[in-house]
C-alpha cells in the first residue's frame, strides 16, 4: 500500500514491480494524494468498486479496494487517503 503516491508518478510505479499489478486512486483537481496498492500476479485479484469511498468537496479523499483469493479463501484488501484539513467528522460520516 502506497499513500499519497501523486499523479505524476503514477507511470513510474506501473514500471518498477514485474509481477504485480499495480492498483491506484488519483485525486481530482490535483496532483497531490491519491493512493496505490501491489497485488502479485500469482494471485487471483480483482477491483471491489462497490466498497468506494465518493470524494467531494467536504471529503477528499481516495480510496481502493481489492479483493484477493488465496487458497479458497477471499481477502478484501483496502486503502483510504484522506487529504489533511478535510473534517475529520465528514469523513467518518462518509465511511
Amino acid at each position: 500500500m502506497l499513500p499519497e503516491i501523486w499523479s505524476y508518478n503514477v507511470d513510474y510505479y506501473h514500471n518498477i514491480l514485474l509481477g504485480y499489478t499495480f492498483y491506484f486512486d488519483l485525486p481530482n483537481g490535483t496532483n497531490i494524494g491519491g493512493i496505490g496498492m501491489y497485488i502479485a500476479n500469482t494471485f487471483i485479484h480483482n477491483e471491489q468498486v462497490q466498497y468506494k469511498i465518493e470524494s467531494n468537496d467536504l471529503v477528499k479523499t481516495e480510496n481502493i479496494w481489492i479483493e484477493v483469493l488465496k487458497n479458497k479463501t477471499n481477502y478484501i484488501f483496502g486503502g483510504i487517503y484522506r487529504h489533511p484539513n478535510i473534517s475529520v467528522v465528514e469523513f467518518h460520516k462518509s465511511i
